[in-house]
């Protein structure tokens, strides 16, 4: 039977391998917390949403399958974007949970505002591919410094680094 009847059916690209997966992401944040009650070395952590996609002047939310074609992409970015020291990694176990996570070591609130504002502008002029069209995104990012009253404890500031995400999310303008 020939293959002329059969539609093609791409899948999504995948997520660079270079990109830290969630366990050894938060392992690592164990080790900067570490860091810093140690040696008060700052950190900040960077996440990342993406809010809306552009395409021919239209721009609307994105759908859970979009950021599956979308995230691959952006996440190459990161790479391509952060400082060497900085950690590229993920949280999340499933495609719909999944959140660019950025471990930002040797660098204190003022830094991480900064790093966000270049990114901002960075990611919003990057043209990404959604299922072979070229599109534009809108980023929503959430820096979260790392503060001495969370001690030891990752699980603690973890949760307040998704409240915080979760909270950008909800006061970003819908238009």
């Amino acid at each position: 039977m020939g293959s002329e009847g059969i539609a093609q059916v791409q899948s999504a690209p995948q997520i660079p391998k270079d990109v830290i997966n969630a366990n050894s992401t938060l392992f690592l944040t164990q080790k900067e917390v570490q860091r810093f009650n140690r040696h008060k070395t700052p950190f900040c952590i960077l996440t990342l949403s993406i809010a809306r996609i552009n395409r021919a002047g239209q721009a609307h939310a994105i759908s859970p399958g979009e950021k599956a074609w979308i995230l691959p992409g952006v996440f190459a970015h990161l790479l391509k974007f952060f400082r060497d020291l900085d950690l590229v990694g993920m949280l999340g176990d499933t495609p719909e949970e999944l959140l660019p996570f950025v471990v930002l070591p040797m660098t204190d609130e003022n830094g991480g505002r900064i790093a966000k504002e270049r990114l901002g502008k960075d990611l919003g002029a990057a043209a990404f591919k959604l299922q072979g069209e070229t599109v534009t995104v809108t980023p929503v990012i959430t820096v979260t410094p790392f503060q001495s009253h969370f001690g030891e404890n990752l699980k603690t500031f973890i949760d307040v680094v998704q409240k915080n995400h979760r909270d950008s999310i909800e006061h970003f303008p819908t238009s």
